[in-house]
């Protein structure tokens, strides 16, 4: 899809346990209110997904559910 391109200043890069050359971008873009979840692999962005700010509540509570109720069941 396209070559490296830096990552804006707010933003975060988290590599796969199962293949480092593979990567997930989260990056902020505060003139649309938008972040773009990019995969990489080795160098190339294969695909990204743009997700409006007032979305990402939902995106962490349904990170997150799985955690609490892990914590909730081992009590």
């Amino acid at each position: 899809m396209g070559e490296v391109t830096a990552l804006p200043a707010m933003g975060s890069v988290f590599f796969d346990r199962r293949e480092p050359s593979r990567v997930l971008r989260v990056s902020w873009h505060p003139e649309t209110r938008t972040y773009v979840l990019s995969i990489w692999r080795a160098g190339e962005c294969a695909g990204t997904f743009q997700l409006p700010a007032d979305a990402a509540p939902d995106l962490v509570h349904a990170l997150m559910l799985p955690l609490v109720e892990e914590r909730t069941d081992s009590s």
